[in-house]
This record gives structure tokens, sequence and C-alpha cells, in this order.
């Protein structure tokens, strides 16, 4: 399966291969979902990057606006407990 080119409507600059990027968890402390991919994206006309988490089905569950691509790559270099490889979307 290849990687979307859009997510939530923002288009994929730069996408992760599928790791294990973290979990998000209920405020119960039950796993709400796994962090499988990383995607940096951009909506039209907004001037904001997006560092996007995905799930195992490429559904957006967690994001965060940044200013460039490579400050989303920093924040996610300095997030997450991985090497960090990045695809240029296509």
């Amino acid at each position: 399966m290849s990687f979307p080119k859009l997510l939530d409507n923002a288009s994929v600059l730069y996408y992760t291969p599928e790791n294990c990027y973290g979990e998000i968890y209920y405020t119960t402390g039950e796993l709400a979902e796994e962090i499988r991919y990383l995607a940096i994206c951009k909506y039209e006309n907004d001037t904001s990057y997006y560092l996007f988490g995905c799930n195992a089905d490429h559904e957006v569950v967690s994001d965060s606006p940044w200013e460039s691509v490579e400050e989303c790559m920093r924040v996610a270099e300095s997030s997450y407990n991985c090497a960090i490889s990045w695809i240029a979307m296509t």
C-alpha cells in the first residue's frame, strides 16, 4: 500500500516508513492509538507546516503546526525515540 498524497485534506510533503513512533493514551491510562507513521504536510492557503502522527491506517491521530519543513523534522527527531528517515512525496 502506498502512502496517501493527502492527509486530513493537507498535501503530504514527507513521510516516514512504518515504525513505532510512540503511543497516545486516554486520560484513564488506556492505550488510544499507536503512532506508526509521521508525515509533514501543508494545507493550501496556510503558512504553517504540520507534523502529523498517523496510525497504521494512515489516519491522523496527532498534529502540531511549525514554521518550516526543517523545524518539523527537528521536532520529530527530538520528540521520538528512534532514528527517523524521511521520504519525499513524489
